[in-house]
């Protein structure tokens, strides 16, 4: 077989794996999106006390912040109900003690309601916290394996855009470029293997000519219909031709 062919059909192996490349580190960032949708969604149920129990502790720490000031300016107030010199100022002190009154019995009513709900999920936060562990676990590992992945993929895409460039030096320059374009027009098949006088790309029988001199495999020909180039292969030593070229269409 003429060595260009050859080359040529090393040089569709390679676009091929390519592609298939392209097209799996295009789905990485996807999954990983719906990886991560996905334990958000779980992470809330499994991890439903637990959020709760944390938002009652801040709530709990804000409230006694709060009633502490409150607790402070009331101290404050009662100091200068005993300095007030007139009915008038007398009355608006007081009214500032019975509003910092209200308030304090309102925060004591809201810790001691939010105390008695953390009592009662006490209970069930070790087994939520478990249940929580275990999804995050099982989400680093498959973020991961994803992760990883991709990565390889990234590696073995750099070593064949190598291996495309050393074989793309050895062809002559015209043929790269109808490779090229025709590699870019059939969805990166620009080779078909010749089965009983037809190419197996498109379908289309060959000129009895034309036929013989790609089963002699000495001279670089294409398809008149598809323009892919041709090569021919016995039926019992063509199981390394890409499954592709098999089945592509015009």
């Amino acid at each position: 077989m003429d060595e260009k062919i050859l080359r040529l059909k090393e040089l569709q192996r390679i676009t091929l794996s390519l592609r298939a490349i392209d097209s799996e580190r295009q789905l990485g960032p996807a999954r990983l999106a719906a990886l991560e949708e996905a334990f958000q969604e779980t992470s809330a149920t499994v991890g439903a006390v637990k959020h709760r129990h944390d938002a009652l502790r801040e709530e709990v720490a804000m409230l006694e912040s709060e009633l502490k000031d409150i607790q402070q300016k009331l101290v404050k107030f009662q100091t200068q109900l005993m300095e007030v010199k007139n009915s008038r100022e007398y009355s608006a002190v007081l009214k500032e003690i019975d509003s910092a009154k209200v308030e304090i019995t309102k925060h004591d009513e809201g810790l001691l309601a939010r105390m008695q709900e953390i009592e009662t999920l006490q209970a069930d936060l070790p087994e939520a916290e478990a249940k929580l562990a275990v999804e995050v676990a099982a989400f680093d590992k498959e973020r991961a394996e994803i992760e990883a992945a991709m990565q390889s993929l990234e590696e073995r895409a750099r070593q064949l855009v190598a291996e495309r460039v050393k074989v793309e030096k050895s062809l002559p320059r015209d043929i790269l470029m109808t490779f090229n374009r025709v590699a870019q027009a059939r969805q990166g098949v620009s080779m078909a293997r010749v089965v009983d006088a037809v190419c197996s790309a498109c379908n289309v029988r060959l000129r009895p000519q034309v036929y013989n001199e790609v089963r002699r495999g000495d001279t670089l020909l294409t398809c008149d219909s598809c323009r892919r180039f041709l090569y021919y292969e016995p039926v019992e030593t063509a199981g390394d031709s890409p499954a592709a070229e098999s089945n592509q269409k015009a």
